[in-house]
């Protein structure tokens, strides 16, 4: 969330969330990248989830306003209740999205710790009173290292304090003192939990330079898209959930003429919540924890506008008036209208079955990243981010080229909230698209035009370096990777080896010397350091010192680029006429790797356009078979 507040976009500021980040730990430990193990953590945290908020229904029962007023269908009432919530498709972005673990486990410690303050309210016994406190304590402040927004937890309780034990009307001087106390408490609590995360709480604002949307307008587009959330909370269609959505950013209180109508239905929602305090409880803790719970991440703070997973902890006890009203119609028309009863149980299982059912279609759009994106496409057919990122799927993982060059020239025609980054993204995907397609000057011209587009991304612009040294425009090249270099905030290592690539094939060795000891400043124990000195020596035709550079990067690097090395080595050795070495180095990398994997190796250094190191390939595989035949020679003898 930090690199979201603070940039607008991640640009390499690190999330600070360390209970779910342990949690992803410990999963890759066990089971590295299977994504079973990651599926089946974030299953058993909603059950628990589920689980810990049918029993805080139970003991809001309890409470002091609620006793005695549904004894007979208080279980019922909690089971109807959560089971709504747990098997709605709204949860399934929280649930089924990995990631978004943040979400869902902050939201498991935060209802388990609402059950530990319930259950420390209601006790008699001192000791228990102590102990579901100390958990209460522990269980917010897990949640709070999970993801931020589990700060407003102290709020909740006061919430609760004000609904379920107190009669307003009778609250004593020293009972609204408390609660004042609390409250400012609770916000000290969240200040400090930003100044933890944040440094500096009040930074945020400057978050919205890099969005496109004021702090006015953001807060009129949530209005309304707390009535799409409520469109799909109580209409659960299966379609009516996407990844993204397409939201149009309210400008005014009438453009769209939707906001002042949504602004007017959210007030009077709220208005209800605070008026029925007394009369419905049910409803207005329903209402205003709903809201309250939304308080970080949809109203000042400049995130993005919209997730369906945001509503995972804020939609918890929002079924509890809707059961509850449910069991007072079947109570009234249990004796009075048989035929009436059975249709409210008819309606009732149906919406519980159809709500059920809309989340197991939902779950396939999840299967993979392909069926996501298309159902995507079909949910928002107007947000180019639909179009690029399938687009890139195809090129990346299935090579079709040309149908993710289609689906990004469909983006550029799109309009996008941030049009610049948008255009930026499509551009640079068709600039990839044509490198693989051996297009160099397609690749180059839209390498251009992104760079043109969105100048402060490094990455585009580090891909179009790439496409000019695939057409040979090194001065072009370099005078770009000047501007990665020097005019950028965050200098990194791999732009210091381009320069030194760069340079040496342009044949200014001490300047390539230059800057390969600056990475070695930036990184002095990298390997790849070690590895780009011994090209400098290698192109200084110093055979010992290349030897002994490469050889100390050998043995921390990448075992791909180990037998790169070993072919550097040995293309080092023959130019020096060091025949022996060079069959040494052959000797190990026919006991290290198999044919497949070093011919392989060959035909992909033979396709690259600007390689650091021209090798003799022939000469090369001629003295691999070379020394296979002489190998297989000595066993037959």
């Amino acid at each position: 969330m930090k690199a979201s507040i603070n940039a607008g976009y991640y640009n390499g500021d690190s999330f600070y969330r360390p209970v779910a980040m342990l949690s992803f730990a410990l999963n890759w430990y066990i089971g590295k990248s299977n994504v079973w193990g990651y599926h089946f953590i974030n299953t058993v945290i909603h059950i628990i989830s589920a689980l810990f908020l049918y029993l805080a229904t139970l003991q809001l029962f309890k409470t002091n306003i609620l006793k005695g007023k549904y004894w007979n269908d208080q279980f019922s009432i909690a089971i109807f209740s959560t089971l709504l919530w747990a098997i709605h498709p709204i949860q399934s972005q929280g649930v089924t999205y990995i990631v978004q673990r943040m979400a869902s486990m902050a939201a498991m410690f935060y209802i388990i710790a609402l059950y530990c303050y319930l259950k420390a309210r209601l006790t008699y016994s001192t000791k228990n009173r102590l102990l579901f406190y100390s958990f209460f304590l522990l269980g917010g402040i897990l949640a709070v290292g999970c993801k931020e927004n589990a700060a407003l937890f102290p709020l909740s309780v006061i919430l609760m304090e004000i609904i379920f034990f107190h009669k307003l009307n009778k609250i004593s001087l020293q009972k609204k003192m408390f609660f004042i106390l609390g409250g400012s408490l609770s916000i000290l609590f969240i200040m400090g939990a930003a100044f933890l995360f944040y440094k500096n709480p009040f930074g945020f604002l400057s978050g919205y330079a890099h969005r496109p949307f004021t702090l006015w307008e953001r807060l009129l587009t949530e209005c309304r898209i707390f009535i799409l959330y409520f469109k799909q909370i109580f209409y659960p269609v299966a379609s009516n959930y996407s990844i993204v959505h397409d939201i149009k950013i309210s400008k005014s209180l009438f453009s769209p003429w939707t906001t002042l109508s949504s602004l007017i239905a959210v007030g009077s929602i709220l208005i209800v919540g605070v008026l029925n305090i007394k009369k419905r409880p049910l409803l207005s803790f329903a209402i205003l924890f709903y809201f309250l719970n939304h308080l970080v991440e949809s109203t000042i703070l400049p995130l993005e506008l919209i997730f369906e997973h945001r509503n995972y902890l804020p939609s918890m006890f929002l079924f509890l008036p809707v059961s509850a009203g449910l069991h007072t119609l079947i109570d009234f028309y249990e004796n009075k209208n048989r035929i009436l009863l059975s249709l409210i149980v008819i309606i009732a299982a149906c919406f519980l079955f159809l709500t059920g059912f809309a989340t197991y279609i939902r779950n396939f759009d999840w299967q993979t990243e392909e069926t996501l994106w298309k159902a995507a496409i079909q949910t928002a057919p107007g947000n180019p981010r639909c179009y690029q990122n399938l687009a890139s799927l195809y090129y990346q993982r299935n090579g079709m080229y040309d149908i993710s060059i289609a689906l990004n020239e469909k983006a550029l025609t799109l309009d996008d909230k941030k049009p610049e980054y948008s255009k930026m993204v499509s551009y640079d995907n068709l600039q990839f698209n044509y490198m693989q397609k051996k297009e160099f000057e397609k690749a180059v011209f839209y390498g251009q035009k992104a760079v043109e587009a969105y100048p402060d991304s490094n990455k585009t612009r580090y891909n179009y370096i790439v496409s000019l040294l695939s057409t040979n425009q090194l001065k072009a090249a370099e005078e770009q990777l000047n501007i990665l270099i020097y005019d950028k905030k965050r200098l990194d290592i791999v732009y210091l080896y381009m320069k030194a690539h760069l340079l040496l094939k342009m044949g200014r060795y001490l300047e390539a010397k230059s800057y390969i000891l600056k990475s070695f400043k930036l990184s002095p124990l990298n390997a790849r350091s070690r590895m780009y000195l011994g090209f400098h020596h290698f192109y200084l035709h110093d055979f010992d010192k290349t030897n002994h550079y490469l050889r100390l990067a050998i043995a921390d690097i990448q075992p791909d680029d180990q037998l790169f090395l070993h072919f550097v080595l040995i293309e080092n050795a023959f130019n020096a006429g060091r025949f022996d070495m060079a069959h040494l180095y052959l000797r190990r990398i026919l006991s290290h790797f198999t044919l497949s994997v070093i011919f392989n190796k060959i035909k992909e250094l033979e396709k690259e356009q600007f390689p650091i190191i021209n090798f003799s390939f022939d000469r090369l595989k001629n003295s691999i078979i070379f020394m296979i035949d002489e190998t297989a020679t000595k066993i037959a003898g």
